[in-house]
């Protein structure tokens, strides 16, 4: 009887052994996954501080390929989109401004500047044959006010778009939230 006790207990703790070595391992990959995500991102950030300053000299299309660089390690890198946009829009090259200005969005709806840009995009664009319809505009604005509904910058947007269309009840509504928010 003694020898199967013994038996049992050097099987049982063979087995513990490997529940926690199995746990181990599942956590070091865990961290070492966790450090090269950390790792990414901070590479793709640093792409983007490098692209800010090559447009800041000028070289924009030494900015892009530096926000696309940062946007191949980090697909939803919302800052890297935005200054994309800004790249873009400075060359007059709206359809890719308006992509770009979107992705920021997608990526992060709170993102205020991206609202701001979306909307001065917008207005800025002449060709109306690639032009996005007004109601496109309308609906990325009402969703930065459902994602950032105490935002001033959002609520402008949306206030200014619903005056230039001579909407002024739908202005008037939003309106009286920016004076609220305001006071």
């Amino acid at each position: 009887m003694k020898r199967i006790i013994k038996k049992l207990t050097n099987i049982a703790g063979k087995k513990q052994n490997l529940f926690f070595f199995i746990i181990g391992g599942i956590v070091l990959i865990i961290v070492i996954w966790a450090g090269f995500k950390f790792m990414a991102t901070r590479n793709s950030d640093n792409l983007v501080n490098k692209g800010l300053a090559l447009q800041q000299a000028g070289d924009l299309s030494g900015a892009r390929a530096a926000y696309q660089a940062a946007l191949d390690i980090n697909d939803c890198n919302f800052m890297a989109w935005n200054y994309l946009g800004n790249a873009y829009r400075l060359e007059k090259k709206y359809i890719e401004t308006w992509a770009a200005y979107s992705s920021a969005i997608d990526c992060n709806p709170c993102l205020e500047l991206a609202y701001r840009n979306i909307s001065a995009t917008y207005y800025l664009w002449n060709d109306d044959n690639t032009k996005p319809e007004t109601s496109q505009l309308e609906e990325i604005l009402l969703q930065g006010v459902r994602a950032n509904p105490q935002s001033v910058v959002v609520l402008e947007q949306i206030v200014k778009f619903y005056n230039r269309h001579n909407m002024v009840e739908q202005a008037a509504i939003y309106q009286e939230k920016l004076d609220q928010i305001r006071e």
